[in-house]
């Protein structure tokens, strides 16, 4: 990157671009409330280190255990797709935390089960996103060097053509 000349801010005149960031902040954003409010609700509901620690052994034990199948599996499909699911279970997951809070029907073997749920989808969610970054560094190389553009997974010839 060159911070000097300011090139490195020269992808986000891109639409495309603009808008995956957005959404990975929204989405990372969210991911975050979601692990805080559990947490502060875990600790209401118990006062004990040792439930709150059991929600970050939930949270990890399905990244570990699925991690090589979610990869392979995002490698396989449809990311586009992908992402929806697990973009769904995620609003789920919040979802019936909220309204099992509000109701009182929230339980601390419930809030595990939204945490193993939500994170059992996070391997398939974080390929996505690396992949389409380096696709997008080569669209950026092809069009600075004039060389001739290809279309995929996003539109590399609109890109290319200046028109944003």
């Amino acid at each position: 990157m060159q911070f000097a000349s300011g090139r490195w801010l020269a992808a986000m005149r891109y639409r495309d671009f603009r808008l995956l960031w957005t959404g990975e902040f929204i989405s990372a954003a969210g991911t975050e409330m979601f692990f805080v409010s559990l947490n502060w609700q875990m600790y209401l509901l118990t006062h004990s280190a040792l439930a709150l620690g059991l929600i970050g052994l939930a949270r990890s034990l399905p990244i570990i255990l699925f991690s090589l199948l979610g990869g392979t599996f995002a490698d396989a499909h449809n990311r586009k797709k992908i992402l929806y699911v697990t973009q769904s279970i995620m609003i789920l997951c919040s979802l019936l935390l909220a309204f099992s809070t509000f109701t009182h029907l929230v339980t601390p073997p419930l809030m595990y089960l939204l945490t193993g749920l939500d994170a059992a989808s996070q391997p398939g969610r974080q390929e996505g996103p690396g992949q389409r970054l380096e696709y997008l560094r080569n669209t950026l190389a092809d069009c600075q060097h004039h060389r001739p553009c290809h279309s995929g997974l996003f539109d590399r010839e609109h890109w290319c053509r200046g028109s944003v």
